[in-house]
């Protein structure tokens, strides 16, 4: 009985040559297992570069999705209204000029979760016995930290109302414009406050035969609730 394994005749097992042909069948099979293989090797590549891009969907998310995830909820955690109050001076630039002085404001505000805070501001201010100015903005600032502080440049728009005449008789009304900067120092939900802040009517007031704008320039301290 012959055995035949990869073209190997009984006799090539007992030692004797084998011929060409049979020399030539298992080289053949040789090359056709290395071919198998090389084959098996492709699939097995192309499987690597598919089967992850099916398997990332199902992945935890790594550091980086985290750390976004974390950011967008601290700055969501940022939006919030606030109330505050503020008490000062404020200094007539022109020297005819008698509207502002003493006085104080209230604003009511809200800041988004990106850093821009939109509120509106009520000031009044004593300048003499008989002269007073009261202004109605519409305000819009940008906060920049400065660690736990915050730094808020802010632009305000809107009304004045003053008694420019003696005895107060005289009323003027003119729209107002305003250039501030604030220094807020938060605590938990309160917070404390220096403000520097300067305005101007875009009319001109008249007293007698003279006009001149109502334009001031102020420093306040005060506090507010964030809620």
């Amino acid at each position: 009985m012959k055995a035949k394994t990869l073209g190997v005749t009984e006799s090539d097992l007992h030692g004797e040559r084998p011929s060409r042909a049979r020399l030539s069948r298992c080289h053949v099979s040789a090359s056709g297992l290395r071919r198998v293989s090389v084959a098996f090797g492709l699939v097995a590549c192309m499987a690597t570069l598919v089967v992850p891009r099916e398997a990332v969907a199902d992945e935890e998310p790594g550091p980086e999705l985290e750390y976004q995830a974390v950011a967008r909820t601290e700055d969501a955690s940022k939006a919030m209204f606030s109330l505050s109050a503020v008490f000062g001076y404020k200094q007539n630039l022109l020297s005819t000029g008698r509207e502002f002085g003493i006085g104080g404001a209230v604003r009511g505000g809200y800041t988004f979760g990106f850093p821009i805070y939109t509120g509106a501001y009520v000031s009044a201010h004593m300048g003499d016995e008989t002269h007073r100015v009261l202004s109605l903005a519409f305000e819009v600032g940008y906060d920049i930290e400065l660690g736990k502080p915050l730094l808020r440049p802010e632009a305000r728009f809107g009304m004045l109302r003053a008694k420019t005449g003696e005895d107060g008789g005289e009323k003027f009304s003119s729209p107002v414009a305003g250039l501030g900067v604030r220094f807020i120092f938060p605590s938990n939900t309160s917070f404390f406050s220096v403000e520097l802040d300067a305005e101007s009517s875009l009319k001109s007031a008249i007293r007698g035969s003279i006009a001149y704008t109502i334009t001031g320039a102020g420093a306040y301290v005060g506090g507010g609730l964030n809620f």
